[in-house]
């Protein structure tokens, strides 16, 4: 909703948005709906009552988790946008008054998959480096990744001046003092580092 008619929380008999009466009504037929398919159940506060839209939202958002469960990196989550009651600004096309609209949008989380990858190495040789290189291939069209090979353009973009391991920058940084070359060696991300890390 617009920010200009939020309010801030005063009081549990204060709502916290102005809505016009066409659109709470809109809000409570469709909070309505849910609770009568029960999937608007157990207590809800009255303040929460007070505010149908948020609350029809609350609720069909932990109707899809509980649906839901399996997957671990991609949270599935909405907006829901209801004419009148709520901003349209996100929907392109004209809406009748009433019309509730999802707006579908996932969260990520970070998450690591290298004991998984281990481990199926373990099941079968390269097994595990065939789902990587497959994750890394797709990921543009899946979920963002940094993968062994994200980590070494990296190094090469930010520590190692464009080049394929750190002479370079240990040449700008150091010249030909082998004390301070072995010191940085110790303290930076070097192609030695990233090769132990991720073998081939």
């Amino acid at each position: 909703m617009n920010s200009m008619f939020h309010i801030p929380a005063l009081c549990d008999s204060i709502p916290a948005e102005l809505v016009p009466a066409t659109g709470h009504d809109y809000a409570l037929s469709l909070a309505r709906c849910l609770l009568d398919a029960r999937v608007i159940h157990g207590d809800v506060h009255p303040r929460r009552a007070r505010e149908p839209l948020a609350t029809s939202q609350t609720f069909l958002q932990q109707w899809v988790r509980d649906r839901l469960q399996g997957p671990q990196c991609l949270v599935p989550c909405f907006r829901l946008v209801l004419e009148g009651a709520s901003d349209a600004s996100t929907c392109m096309r004209t809406r009748q008054a009433g019309e509730a609209t999802i707006v579908w949008f996932t969260e990520c989380s970070a998450f690591a998959v290298g004991e998984a990858l281990e481990r199926l190495e373990g099941v079968h040789p390269l097994l595990g480096a065939t789902v990587l290189s497959v994750i890394d291939k797709t990921n543009m069209s899946l979920i963002p990744t940094f993968t062994p090979w994200d980590t070494l353009g990296t190094a090469q973009e930010y520590y190692w001046y464009g080049e394929r391991d750190e002479s370079v920058a240990l040449d700008e940084q150091c010249g030909d003092d082998p004390g301070m070359r072995a010191t940085m060696r110790q303290e930076v991300v070097t192609r030695e580092k990233i090769d132990a890390a991720f073998p081939e």
